[in-house]
């Protein structure tokens, strides 16, 4: 199951990884932790986003989300899977800004 939560116009929450403000989560059906999260023992998916609302995914498991700002910069993001040195962590690629003038 994924969860996208608003940053409330926080731009601190979104990566404060103590926080849930700002993500796209990912839990099992039960309620627990998956595994293979980006950050172990952690809901956290990716984070960094303002207001993520829209999530789906393409015939190659792609996941793409949309988010808008308080007034203009809407975006359709790409979200990928980075290997580092470190572990995995998520990569939200801009495929499209969309400003409202």
């Amino acid at each position: 199951m994924y969860i996208g939560t608003g940053d409330a116009t926080n731009q601190n929450a979104a990566q404060d990884l103590k926080l849930l403000a700002g993500k796209i989560l990912r839990l099992n059906d039960d309620g627990s932790i998956p595994s293979d999260n980006p950050i172990a023992g952690s809901p956290v998916f990716s984070y960094g986003h303002r207001n993520p609302q829209g999530l789906t995914w393409d015939n190659r498991d792609n996941l793409y989300e949309t988010e808008q700002g308080p007034t203009k910069n809407d975006e359709i993001n790409l979200i990928n899977l980075v290997k580092t040195t470190a572990g995995q962590s998520r990569n939200v690629q801009v495929l499209k800004n969309m400003s409202i003038r």
